[in-house]
């Protein structure tokens, strides 16, 4: 985390937290036929000067969260009593209200969430997330199946076939049943604690399998880095457990309509949500001790690449997806994966500059592990997206589809990465695919928040390089003329015609 230096409020946060004063002081004066409109300014000065004398917004001074809510309570509640007392002392005739109490939590609410954005954008580092390329790490993850020694691929079938015909309900007796039935020196796990891999150490062991749950793992990833220490390079690992998409479908077989609507939502907020968020982790793994958490495949495989391990197979097996991997790296060092919906794409900008780009996630988390093998897996489909991204959530779709992931983007603009119109900023791992020329040539401009893409509606990689050399080339002769026309033919395919990228 990099922490700013300057102990003064940001201009930005002065001026929005001044912005929504003003909205929501004058919307409750309009609620309150006894204080006049002109009071209203006079309120919202006092609370601005009150918050400045307080360092209220010194948020660059804030080094936890509930430090921020603990402050901005007591703030505001000297605010309102400061406000309410001078309306008082000008003879308004003014009473308590319930419309105050509301007032009062409305702004500290969206305080809060001023420093929450503040803190992404200007106090902490933002982890570069999703479907970006982390180049050392995944350059070579992309194999196929023919890639992989015989030995590995007879090990996977071995056990696939093993768990089609006997699934391990009783962990210990199908331990002992098929200890012997895979070959080399492999050790089969019954519970997901890191000391049963603690009694690996010094054996020599060459692949592990545990049939329990990954679920039921407390720290999933310091386990996989455990485990990626024990086995050496090219050693197996295979672990199965319930999937999120699984789950949802067991929820719907079991439960009537309605009921089962209910009982999923509850179940998606306390698996899925409150294991990730701040305020609420703490309270659900005190409660499951990290047992039956529930995880997309996406996010599974995407913390075994982050820990040093490659996919081999993967199968669903009664309703467990079981993956089995191989180690061929280091564990990549990522102390803070980010899980926020606001997150930052590293894209590649005007002269090859490297800029992070502000979208809204619409992937699952830890989905950039796995940019290549699923581009290897799955291609690409009409309009240069990958085909059958399942790392896309439910969520993300509807996000995509209306282009409201893009609108944090906004952002770059003002902070001058983009420009209104020009080439779409791409990854590392995309730009490669183009040739080199336009490689070269995509590199001339500076990206922009609508792009070419729009006015030609190309199918396929080829074409969406043709309509960038298009562009381009018109652009370094006549740069405002060409965005000024882009910009009307862009704006009427999509408001007039509806038309949309895949």
């Amino acid at each position: 985390m990099t922490i700013m230096k300057n102990n003064k409020p940001h201009l930005l946060v002065v001026i929005a937290d001044a912005i929504m004063a003003v909205v929501l002081f004058f919307i409750s004066v309009a609620m309150i036929d006894q204080i006049p409109y002109w009071f209203g300014f006079v309120a919202i000065a006092v609370w601005i000067l009150v918050s400045l004398v307080l360092q209220k917004l010194n948020y660059s001074e804030y080094k936890r969260v509930r430090s921020v809510i603990a402050v901005t309570l007591i703030v505001n509640v000297l605010n309102f009593a400061v406000i309410f007392f001078l309306a008082k002392a000008m003879s308004f005739e003014i009473s308590f209200s319930w419309k105050y109490v509301l007032l009062y939590i409305i702004l500290t609410v969206l305080e809060i969430i001023l420093y929450a954005v503040y803190r992404h954008l200007f106090i902490v580092t933002v982890n570069y997330s999703e479907d970006e390329e982390i180049s050392h790490y995944t350059a070579d993850s992309c194999r196929h199946q023919s890639d992989i020694d015989g030995d590995v691929n007879e090990l996977a079938t071995s056990l696939f076939e093993t768990l089609q015909n006997d699934f391990p309900n009783n962990l210990e007796q199908w331990a002992e049943k098929h200890a012997k039935d895979f070959k080399g020196k492999v050790s089969i796990l019954t519970t997901p604690t890191s000391e049963e891999l603690d009694s690996l150490l010094g054996m020599g062991v060459e692949h592990v399998i545990n049939v329990s749950k990954f679920n039921d793992i407390r720290y999933i990833n310091r386990y996989f880095i455990k485990l990626n220490g024990i086995l050496p390079y090219g050693g197996v690992f295979a672990i199965g457990g319930v999937v999120s998409d699984v789950r949802k479908q067991i929820i719907y077989d079991t439960y009537p309509p309605v009921i089962r609507t209910i009982v999923y939502i509850f179940d998606f907020i306390w698996n899925r949500i409150f294991p990730k968020m701040v305020l609420f982790k703490k309270l659900y793994f005190a409660v499951t001790k990290g047992k039956h958490r529930v995880f997309p495949r996406s996010e599974i495989m995407g913390r075994l690449y982050s820990c040093g391990f490659e996919i081999v197979s993967e199968q669903v097996v009664n309703d467990h997806f079981f993956v089995v991997v191989q180690k061929t790296k280091e564990p990549f060092d990522d102390k803070n994966p980010s899980y926020g919906p606001l997150i930052r794409l590293r894209r590649i900008g005007k002269g090859g500059k490297t800029i992070g780009v502000y979208k809204f996630r619409t992937m699952h988390a830890y989905s950039e592990y796995l940019q290549a093998y699923i581009y290897k897996q799955n291609s690409l489909q009409e309009g240069g997206k990958i085909a059958d991204d399942y790392r896309i959530s439910t969520i993300g779709h509807f996000l995509r589809k209306y282009w409201i992931d893009e609108l944090p983007m906004i952002l770059n603009f003002f902070k001058g990465d983009l420009k209104l119109v020009g080439v779409r900023p791409l990854s590392k791992h995309y730009l490669n695919l183009y040739t080199p020329e336009m490689q070269e040539l995509h590199i001339k401009v500076k990206p922009g928040l609508m792009p070419p893409f729009y006015v030609d509606m190309p199918i396929t990689l080829e074409e969406i390089q043709e309509s960038e050399r298009k562009y381009i080339e018109e652009y370094l002769k006549h740069p405002l003329y060409t965005d000024w026309k882009y910009f009307w033919k862009i704006l009427r395919n999509i408001v007039l015609k509806h038309k949309h990228s895949a």
